[in-house]
Order: structure tokens, then C-alpha cells, then sequence
């Protein structure tokens, strides 16, 4: 149950806004004529205006945020009308931006099917089709995409079951996947891992755990793309070495990812370089005035990175904890540069059978597609677009046949892009309808309690 205070007139100086705090099921009755003359109400906002400072009662315990507690409150007939809320606009704008990312890469993917139909030529697509690709290979490909989305979530339940000792695998494969959707969708990559912060804190867990957990699993697995990486780069193959201009990106990719890998480290284990970090932050932010009382903030974030620095020093100290996280994310590597030997087999196969292409190995097409994704990692646009088709097509596109070249490229970003983003919008819209269901069904439990009492 959550109690909020109506407040119509300004609050710290800002617009009218509900502010929500926690309050014990005990002042219920206290606030049971309040909540009776604001659900007979006709309009609400008229109410409201006479009841500034009152207290309303919703009844839920998902009611976490000042959104929430709108959503819980017009579901319930308590507030007919949005007393603006601006976080509501500035949600409208983030989500406009992410959908425009994704027009974008859709875009670029347009432009290259044009630049290949003038340069080669693209086989119509029911002619593709009609000659039958060996298909297995490309279920295969979309098979390692899910093992690779499995393989998050099993990292998130292991790191959760060792912060908690909770075991709650759906959960877990719930924020590995919506996070991946996240990553896929902003620039740099940089959404993922403060989506599942504050997924984990509105499910109602520590401030130390929501932050600890999915910025551990990011460290480890920058580590493993590190090695992989470095490996591929300084020990090249035959085929990788003649790729000299996507090399001189991936130098300048892995050594990024080396630079912030040793940052994060730093800010999550050295108290003086993170202290230094945070107060520095936070004297910035109250210089532009986004925080207004810089020694209440700087109390309160202080104590939540400690915290969180001992979160992540406590899975550190567990030397399994570090193995296991490193392997898992090595394997989701090498699965996701899989998927570009299933598309290179898919289209070639029927040839390397009868003997006209020499096959190349699962080792050498892996390489080029991890050098590929190293090339393109620090590029900001979301999920490398841009970078990653022209990558592929420079370093693939001589391995397919002119015409079927553009349809290969597109396959491999079903599998390692487009898909990912849908089986996150996916979950996100059967997770929102199952929430809403459970509000509702809250609030009318409670409802029928109070007409009883």
C-alpha cells in the first residue's frame, strides 16, 4: 500500500507534481473519508484544488514511482486527469529518440540495398528461395542467437543468487533480455546496464544490488571481449589479416574498451579514485544546478557507492563467481560470431559441396566477425549502425556471390540485431500487461477489504 500527499500548489519550487512516500496500512482508516470524496468526484482536479496537502490511500505494492502512482491512481478513479507530470514528456522524447535510432539503421540498410543493386545486382528474393539455401543453417544461427540470450540471463540468476541468495531465474532472463533490447536501441550501447538498475530497484531490491549486479556483469564481460579481441587482433589469420582498414578500427575499438574496462574497475574498487569521481560529478551537477543541497546529495550517493563497491568486492573475492561469469561471457561472444559462419554456410554450402568455393573454417569466419564487432563497438550510433553493415560487406561480402551478398548481411543482422530488439519488445509488452493485471487485481482485493470492514 502507498500513500500519497496531494499537493496542487508548487512543491520545492518546481510544478504541481505528486510526491508519494511509504506509509504503514494502519492510517488507512485515517484517509478513508478523503479517498471516499475524491472516487465521487466528477472532477477530480476541482478536488484536488480543495484537498491540497490531503492524503489519498492506493492500494499497491508496485506503486513505486511518482508515474506508477498516477497509472494506479486513474485505473482506480481516483485521479481522472494528469496533474502534468513533466517526466511524462521527457519518456515520450527518449522513446521518439530510441524508434528513431532504429529508423535509421533501417534507413542505412536501405541505402546499401541500393548501392548494391546498382554495383551487383540483388537476386529477387523469391528467387532466392527458390533455389533453397541449406535453411537448417539458418535456423541454426537464429538457435544460437536464443542459447546466446539463455546464456544472459543464466549470468544475471548466478549474480543475483550470489548478492541475495535468492533463486529467481525468470526474473533474471527477464532483465538480461529487456537489457539487451536497451543496448540495442541507444547510442553507444550505454542503455542496457541503467534500464536493469532500474528494473531491479522498482522489483524492490537494494540500491547496492540494483547497481552492483549489472555493472558486475558488465566488467566481466569486458574482460572476456578484451582478451578475445586482443587475441584476434595480435594473432591474426590469413583471412584477418587482410582486412587493413576495419584492422585499424578494431585497434582503435579494443583499446577504448580496454580504457573504459580499467575505469570502471578503478570506480568500483579504489574508494579514492571513486570518491573522487562522485564528488566531482556532483560539484559539476550542482554547478549547473541539477542538484540544489550538494552535502545531502553527495550523504546519499556517497553511501549508495559504498555499497555498491562492496557488492562488487564481494563478488570478486569469490574466485568461481569471476571464472564462471568470464566463460559464460566468452561463450555468448563466440555465439553471436557464430551466427556469421551459419549465414556463410547457408548461402555457400550447395558450392562447397560440389566443390566450386573452397569452404572456409568456423575459426577464420569467427575471427573476421568478432573484428567486425571490435571495429565497431565504440561507434555511437545504437548497435553500430552503419558501421557494422559496411564492416560485414567489406569483409564478407567477397565470400557470397554479387547478387545474393546484401541478403546474406541481412540474415546476419536479423540474428544478431533486429531479433534481439524484438524479443525484447516482446517481453516488455507481455511483462507490462501481466504487471497492469496484477494492479488491478490488487486493487480490488483491497477494495472489497474496505467495503467489508
Amino acid at each position: 500500500m502507498v500513500k500519497i500527499i496531494i499537493g496542487m500548489g508548487k512543491v520545492d519550487n518546481k510544478e504541481d507534481k505528486i510526491v508519494e512516500t511509504a506509509v504503514d496500512s494502519s492510517t488507512r482508516d485515517e484517509n478513508k473519508k478523503t479517498v471516499k470524496r475524491v472516487l465521487k468526484a466528477k472532477n477530480s482536479n476541482k478536488v484536488l484544488k480543495k484537498h491540497v496537502d490531503k492524503e489519498v490511500t492506493i492500494f499497491s505494492r508496485f506503486a513505486l514511482t511518482p508515474d506508477d502512482v498516477y497509472q494506479d491512481a486513474t485505473e482506480s478513479g481516483v485521479i481522472t486527469e494528469n496533474p502534468k507530470l513533466p517526466k511524462k514528456k521527457k519518456k515520450f522524447n527518449k522513446q521518439v529518440l530510441s524508434w528513431g535510432f532504429i529508423l535509421l539503421n533501417i534507413v542505412i540498410v536501405a541505402i546499401l540495398f541500393v548501392k548494391q543493386s546498382l554495383d551487383g545486382g540483388i537476386k529477387p528474393i523469391s528467387e532466392l528461395f527458390a533455389e533453397a539455401p541449406y535453411y537448417r543453417f539458418l535456423f541454426l544461427g537464429f538457435g544460437f542467437m536464443i542459447l546466446s540470450l539463455f546464456i544472459e540471463g543464466l549470468k544475471f540468476f548466478q549474480l543475483i543468487r550470489h548478492a541475495t541468495g535468492k533463486n529467481r531465474p525468470w526474473f533474471a532472463q527477464k532483465v538480461a533480455v529487456i537489457g539487451r533490447y536497451w543496448d540495442c536501441i541507444t547510442p553507444f550501447g550505454s542503455g542496457g546496464q541503467p534500464f536493469q538498475i532500474y528494473y531491479m530497484s522498482k522489483d524492490g531490491y537494494k540500491a547496492e544490488t540494483a547497481t552492483g549486479v549489472p555493472l558486475a556483469k558488465y566488467l566481466f564481460w569486458q574482460v572476456a571481449f578484451c582478451i578475445i579481441g586482443l587475441i584476434v587482433i595480435c594473432f591474426p589469420s590469413e583471412v584477418t589479416d587482410v582486412a587493413n582498414v576495419v584492422k585499424y578500427l578494431a585497434w582503435v575499438g579494443i583499446i577504448g574498451n580496454i580504457f573504459i574496462f580499467l575505469f570502471n574497475f578503478s570506480m568500483s574498487t579504489s574508494n579514492r579514485f571513486g570518491g573522487k569521481i562522485v564528488n566531482g560529478l556532483l560539484k559539476f551537477a550542482t554547478k549547473i544546478r541539477i542538484v540544489k543541497n550538494y552535502d545531502t546529495a553527495y550523504e546519499k550517493v556517497n553511501n549508495t557507492f559504498k555499497n555498491y563497491q562492496t557488492t562488487i568486492k564481494k563478488f570478486s573475492k569469490s574466485p568461481i563467481q569471476v571464472i564462471s561469469q568470464v566463460i559464460y561471457s566468452a561463450l555468448t561472444i563466440l555465439l553471436h560470431a557464430s551466427i556469421a559462419y551459419c549465414v556463410y554456410l547457408a548461402f555457400n554450402y550447395a558450392d562447397i559441396l560440389s566443390g566450386v568455393v573452397v569452404a572456409k573454417s568456423w575459426l577464420e569466419i569467427v575471427s573476421l566477425s568478432i573484428l567486425c564487432d571490435v571495429a565497431s563497438s565504440l561507434v555511437p550510433m545504437p548497435g553500430g549502425s552503419g558501421a557494422a553493415e559496411l564492416s560485414f560487406m567489406g569483409l564478407f561480402g567477397a565470400m557470397f556471390k554479387p547478387d545474393m551478398a546484401f541478403w546474406a548481411m541481412l540474415f546476419w543482422r536479423l540474428f544478431t540485431y533486429y531479433g534481439i530488439i524484438l524479443c525484447g519488445l516482446i517481453l516488455i509488452v507481455w511483462d507490462s500487461i501481466v504487471r497492469m493485471r496484477k494492479r488491478k487485481k490488487e486493487y480490488l482485493v483491497a477494495e472489497s477489504e474496505e467495503i467489508a470492514n
